[in-house]
């Protein structure tokens, strides 16, 4: 029997903006969609998950020719539940470094590296969060921050 337990976690994506290049022109990262709400729904197992999807773009645009990395951290004052994320269908010179989990306090991971500059790319963004019927109701809202840097 599934416990018919409903958890919902909130994301607000915000872009952070790196160092502008010789040239004035700052490099960006940006996320879409700027927020989304994950439902976890009862799973086979009694766990509780849900899957939702985004999309990241940057553009480098210094020119002295280094690699950069986009970091990912959150904000989410007593967060409850798992929550993580991870790269797909990277485009451009970049790498994806794999699924990474957000959680409030640590310090910024890295999502996706070897940006060369200048250079322009995207990926997708798959989002998981995830619970046990013994976390208990409730809402986790994050504040998600990607940040453009030097790797």
């Amino acid at each position: 029997m599934h416990r018919q337990q409903v958890l919902v976690l909130s994301l607000l994506m915000l872009t952070a903006m790196c160092a502008a290049s010789a040239h004035g022109q700052p490099s960006s990262v940006s996320a879409s969609p700027a927020s989304l709400s994950l439902t976890l729904l009862p799973s086979v197992d009694d766990s509780l998950r849900a899957v939702a999807s985004g999309a990241l773009s940057w553009r480098s645009r210094r020119f002295d020719f280094r690699r950069d990395k986009i970091t990912v951290s959150t904000f989410a004052p007593g967060q409850r539940y798992a929550l993580r994320v991870t790269p797909t269908n990277v485009r451009g010179t970049a790498r994806p470094a794999g699924t990474v989990e957000l959680v409030d306090g640590r310090f910024a991971q890295d999502l996706i590296y070897n940006i060369w500059a200048p250079w322009r790319g995207s990926a997708d963004l798959t989002f998981e969060a995830a619970a046990s019927p013994d976390d208990g109701a409730g809402t986790d809202v994050h504040v998600v921050t990607y940040t453009l840097t030097y790797q």
